[in-house]
């Protein structure tokens, strides 16, 4: 796999962002292939909570595009801010699904509110 290659390059710039500010890990949360996420999850120097010129975080990206799989991987993961907001002030429940035609989003809406909803708890009890 070539995601794997790149990751052992010790020069490798994991954050590094294109021209709208995008990293290749923020990209990779657009897709539902969770193993690519945990993958750059694994990189030492991986900002997870990295934003783009539009002002979305990867668990930003994730959630608009309700990739439900990618979504599970960033919420288990104790560095990516839950309470982060975009431009404008929205939070992901604001956010969520709006990148989905609307035959698909009420179902991934309704899981992806459930996760959003254990992940809060599960930081409240380590609080």
């Amino acid at each position: 796999e070539v995601l794997e290659v790149l990751m052992g390059f010790k020069e490798l710039q994991v954050n590094l962002k294109d021209a709208n500010e995008r990293t290749a890990f923020s990209i990779a949360t657009r897709t539902d292939e969770p193993e690519m996420v945990k993958k750059f999850l694994t990189h030492p120097q991986i900002d997870v909570n990295i934003v783009s010129k539009s002002g979305l975080s990867p668990v930003m990206e994730a959630t608009k595009y309700g990739r439900i799989e990618s979504l599970k991987v960033l919420l288990e993961d104790d560095r990516v801010d839950l309470d982060i907001e975009c431009e404008g002030g929205l939070e992901l429940e604001d956010i969520l699904g709006t990148g989905l035609p609307y035959s698909m989003a009420e179902t991934k809406i309704a899981l992806a509110l459930k996760l959003f909803k254990a992940a809060r708890n599960r930081e409240n009890r380590i609080a």
